[in-house]
């Protein structure tokens, strides 16, 4: 009979941090809050961790009281080497993850300025103002700038 093989998941840095920290609150997509393990008090319901998963999987930290990275680290039995991803993983994830030739950050950043194009136009027009050529040729510019970016 032949050897059966498994795949073991491999547990994510952001999980083992996570799963470390009391009052954790995501608070958008990568984002997460937490009470410092170093200077909070067992009652404080405060959130002066700042958690950040990046795009290659690694974790950022930072505590908004000052605790050096370290102390945070040590406090909940971790090493720096614990918030990025093991070889192993990397290996694997290059083939699992969508390759991304835009970053979606950058996309959304782009997106910005022509937004506020369309959005002032969108106000001249509904208050009744007249939009000369230059004008319309903007707004044209953007929109299309807008749809351009959707297609990531």
């Amino acid at each position: 009979m032949g050897k059966m093989s498994t795949v073991v998941p491999q547990t994510q840095p952001i999980d083992q941090l996570l799963s470390r920290l009391e009052l954790v609150r995501q608070v958008k997509p990568d984002h997460w809050r937490a009470k410092c393990p170093v200077h909070q008090r067992e009652n404080s319901r405060n959130r002066t961790l700042s958690i950040v998963e990046t795009e290659s999987s690694s974790v950022l930290i930072h505590c908004f009281a000052d605790c050096a990275y370290d102390a945070v680290l040590n406090a909940i039995g971790l090493q720096p080497s614990d918030l990025y991803p093991k070889d192993e993983w990397i290996q694997e994830a290059k083939y699992i993850r969508k390759p991304s030739s835009k970053s979606y950050r950058r996309v959304i950043e782009n997106a910005r300025g022509a937004a506020t194009i369309v959005e002032v136009g969108a106000r001249m027009m509904s208050r009744g103002e007249t939009l000369d050529a230059d004008d319309l040729i903007t707004l044209a510019g953007a929109s299309e700038d807008l749809r351009r970016m959707l297609d990531v």
